[in-house]
């Protein structure tokens, strides 16, 4: 509570104008990988959707006059990071009443999510066998409860999980994707740019499918560390501002 309280009276002292004291040379950003080992994630397939919002959100911290340290991580080592202020930022990261623990998020004055300065609006879909007959309405599945993957950490894991719909089973999205076309697992949940790039990178074109409901749609946010934020307020807004999806904030 006493950090909530914290990041709002830095953003009214943002508002106001006033400058940091001293400005960091460099941000050290962290981004989470989906392909390889569970405990070591390092991905080399390219995603055209997050090689673009990687280089706005870059282009947008160089444009303060800060260079820029990015480091692909686990997501939970990436978070674990974050919270301990050993990196000053995280992308893309969805809000949870959990991250908000130890991370802070761009925010009205009335303290509520400023979603002007998200990096992108995504659909989080489920990916299934092709000749699947699999429902989901946007709120249950039909009647039977599938096993569903979800990259472990991700806000949609922890959905599946409430649900009752989470497989046991440890992949990386490759595997996960491969094991979906062999019918061996029942779906993916998958940020729907990310799974078509990979369907199509693995050759499994007919062999999965997407549902046409989303199972989530969340905001990608730029989180930073308290540490940082509470070091250097107006470089965190003047990010936020540079790498928003709408190009500007007001």
């Amino acid at each position: 509570m006493l950090r909530v309280l914290i990041g709002l009276l830095l953003s009214w002292t943002c508002s106001l104008g006033y400058a940091d004291s001293a400005s960091p040379e460099a941000l050290r950003v962290c981004y989470s990988q989906l392909k390889g080992e569970v405990e070591s994630i390092v991905s080399s397939r390219a995603n055209a959707v997050f090689n673009q919002l990687y280089l706005r959100i870059t282009s947008g911290i160089k444009s303060t006059g800060l260079k820029v340290d990015a480091r692909p991580l686990p997501w939970k080592r990436c978070a674990h990071l974050i919270a301990m202020g050993e990196i000053d930022a995280a992308v893309p990261v969805v809000w949870s009443p959990e991250r908000e623990t130890w991370a802070v998020y761009p925010k009205l004055a009335n303290g509520q999510l400023d979603s002007s300065r998200r990096l992108r609006r995504a659909n989080y879909d489920i990916f299934v066998p092709a000749d699947s007959l699999l429902q989901w309405n946007g709120n249950s599945f039909g009647q039977a409860t599938p096993a569903l993957w979800a990259p472990v950490g991700y806000k949609v894991y922890e959905k599946l999980r409430k649900l009752k719909a989470l497989t046991l089973e440890r992949y990386g999205m490759d595997d996960a994707l491969k094991m979906v076309a062999l019918k061996r697992l029942d779906g993916a949940v998958v940020e729907a740019n990310d799974g078509e790039h990979y369907i199509s990178e693995l050759n499994l074109s007919g062999k999965v499918k997407r549902l046409s409901v989303p199972f989530s749609t969340d905001d990608w946010y730029l989180v930073f560390s308290y540490e940082f934020y509470e070091r250097y307020p107006n470089s965190a807004l003047a990010i936020w501002q540079a790498s928003a999806e709408s190009g500007s904030s007001q």
